[in-house]
């Protein structure tokens, strides 16, 4: 498949927007480059650039991709791997619930012990 060169999209990984955005992107064989957040930042703070904003996030992404000269980015995560992720996180959300809720049941409990 040969890539369109001309317009390109440079944007950060953060949650799982840009498994869609590649997706769309790579049917209209537009080149992507999807960057780790910390990579982005580290340039960012290379560049003075410490407030963090939509705006100025866009502005960094925009310059990140003149003066870096960016690979496209290959392959994303498949769906299981994906839906995998999803799974883990869930389950840790629900053990950190769960631990909350025993330290809130232990904090009743001595609250009623020591009214008696």
């Amino acid at each position: 498949m040969k890539l369109n060169k001309t317009y390109y999209i440079v944007c950060q990984g953060t949650c799982f927007y840009e498994q869609i955005l590649f997706k769309i992107l790579r049917d209209l064989n537009i080149f992507v480059q999807i960057e780790h957040p910390n990579k982005v930042r580290t340039f960012a703070k290379s560049l003075g650039k410490l407030a963090k904003t939509d705006k100025i996030d866009a502005k960094i992404l925009f310059e990140y991709g003149l003066r870096m000269n960016p690979e496209e980015t290959v392959c994303l995560k498949t769906e299981s791997e994906i839906n995998i992720t999803n799974f883990v996180k869930i389950c840790d959300e629900l053990l950190k619930k769960m631990r909350q809720e025993s330290y809130r049941q232990e904090s009743y409990e001595l609250k009623l012990s020591e009214n008696q």
